[in-house]
């Protein structure tokens, strides 16, 4: 994102007021189309990007019988796409099946 994740939640916090409930209960509303967060995020949009995501599976015990597994992501790189790097694997992957 060109940016590290706490400066953009200080940003997010300064347009809405750091209160969660805010925007979390309606997402699709942006704040204030003129401001610095707003312009950041429609920067952003529509373009291809590659995202590092880590899982987690966590237990959870809910008694005997209903024990389930359940995965958590986590979001912790968001990098623009490289177009160049993306068509030389591709390239290098073609390789291998040539040579079956």
């Amino acid at each position: 994102m060109k940016m590290p994740a706490k400066e953009f939640k200080l940003m997010q916090d300064e347009e809405f007021g750091g209160d969660q409930q805010n925007h979390s209960q309606n997402p699709g509303m942006m704040g204030n189309p003129n401001s610095n967060f707003r312009r950041y995020v429609d920067s952003l949009s529509n373009k291809e990007h590659t995202f590092l995501v880590r899982c987690k599976v966590d237990m959870y015990t809910m008694g005997s019988d209903n024990d389930a597994n359940r995965v958590r992501y986590y979001l912790s790189r968001m990098l623009p796409a490289d177009i160049k790097t993306y068509n030389a694997v591709l390239l290098d992957r073609l390789k291998i099946y040539k040579n079956l």
